[in-house]
């Protein structure tokens, strides 16, 4: 159950992730050089 809550989290944030980009309009590469990845 515990694994379930963290993975259910860990897609939480990634849908934030691509929500934000999309409204910001940023391309992926973008985001990786803005963040040194």
């Amino acid at each position: 159950r515990e694994r379930y809550y963290v993975k259910n989290k860990f897609e939480g944030m990634l849908e934030d992730l691509k929500t934000q980009m999309s409204e910001n309009n940023l391309s992926l590469q973008e985001f990786i050089e803005n963040y040194n990845f």
